[in-house]
C-alpha cells in the first residue's frame, strides 16, 4: 500500500470562493488544518493521482504554497519487508 500527503496553503477569500474551496476539500476529504483570514491550510493523504487532481482544482484560485512527501509505502497484512542483512 501507498500513500503521499499533502499540505496546500489555497487563497481563499470570505465568501463565495472559500465555501468553494470547502466543498472540493470535502470531495477529496481533505481536512483543514488552519484558517486564516485570506487563506486555507489543506492536509490531504492519499495517492498520486488524487492529489495532483485537487491541486489542479485548487490552482485556480491561487495555491500560496504547497508541500508533498512523495510516496510512503507498507506491504498489505502480515507480510514485511526484510532486511538482506
Amino acid at each position: 500500500m501507498e500513500r503521499e500527503l499533502a499540505l496546500i496553503k489555497v487563497a481563499a477569500e470570505p465568501g463565495t470562493s472559500r465555501a468553494e474551496i470547502l466543498q472540493i476539500a470535502e470531495i477529496f476529504r481533505a481536512q483543514v488544518v488552519d484558517v486564516g483570514s485570506k487563506t486555507l491550510v489543506l492536509q490531504v493523504a492519499g495517492d498520486t493521482g488524487k492529489i495532483d487532481a485537487l491541486e489542479k482544482l485548487l490552482r485556480q484560485y491561487g495555491i500560496k504554497e504547497l508541500v508533498r512527501t512523495g510516496k510512503v509505502a507498507l506491504l498489505r497484512g502480515a507480510k514485511t519487508v526484510k532486511s538482506s542483512k
